[in-house]
This record gives structure tokens, C-alpha cells and sequence, in this order.
């Protein structure tokens, strides 16, 4: 996702934008699943000799719970802030590669399908949010 930098006004570009995972090169993990495009949007400013982005992501996604290990399909939302060096030289910057890096990072955290998650039991391994649990401590 390049954006040219004689494109940014003195005031910022606002960007509103949907892009596929695949076009950042963003593939599902493991850990997360992404079932939708992710819409991109936020403020875009060059101060002199760096570019900030400002931007907020938001997706859907499917993860694993780190505690009861059951499915959730969950829409998430990620604030990124962007920094590009630029010189006199600089044509464009691609905010795309950034996204991707970002975007790892933040789908690498431990996800909870809730709060409130009671997990599984170190006994038997059931899920204690589905029954209580009757093994003996």
C-alpha cells in the first residue's frame, strides 16, 4: 500500500481504505485465522523529514483461547503509529509492510474468548466453562 508523498496535503490525507490480507502479505497463522478484508483508515502527515500515519485496522478473526483452547470468531480493532524517514529524494512509502509487521505482533498476544474464561481443568482437561469440574484437588 504506497502512498506518494506530494499526495499528502499540508493538512494530512485521511485514509479510508479496505485491503486483503494477501496484499500485505499478511497469511493466516496458526494462532489466528483472518476471515475478512481489513479496513485501514486514519490520518496520514508529513512533518518535514518523517511521515506519521496514525491509523486504526480493524479485521475479523478467529482464534484459539489460551485458556479453554475453544474456537472464537471475534471482530478486533488495532491502533498503529506509523514513523517513515524521508528525504528529499523519497517518491512514496509503502505503509503496507508496516501494517503487516504490526499486525503480527498484535495477533501474536494471548487471545481470551472472554474475560471471564475459567479454562480447563489441570486434572481431567475439561472445559470449565461448559461444567463444573468433579475431580478432587
Amino acid at each position: 500500500m504506497f502512498i506518494k508523498i506530494n499526495d499528502i496535503p499540508s493538512s494530512g490525507l485521511f485514509l479510508n481504505r479496505t485491503i486483503n490480507a494477501g496484499d500485505i502479505d499478511l497469511a493466516d497463522d496458526q494462532e489466528y485465522q483472518i476471515n475478512s478484508a481489513l479496513a485501514v483508515e486514519g490520518l496520514v502527515e508529513n512533518v518535514g523529514d518523517e511521515v506519521i500515519a496514525n491509523l486504526i485496522v480493524k479485521g475479523n478473526f478467529t482464534f484459539t483461547c489460551g485458556r479453554c483452547l475453544e474456537t472464537v470468531q471475534q471482530e478486533r480493532q488495532e491502533k498503529l503509529q506509523l514513523f517513515f524517514d524521508i528525504d528529499k529524494n523519497t517518491d512514496s512509502i509503502n505503509i503496507g509492510d508496516d501494517i503487516r509487521q504490526e499486525l503480527i505482533l498484535c495477533l501474536s498476544k494471548f487471545f481470551l474468548c472472554d474475560d471471564g474464561c475459567k479454562g480447563l481443568c489441570g486434572h481431567c482437561g475439561g472445559n470449565m466453562n461448559k461444567k463444573e469440574c468433579t475431580c478432587k484437588d
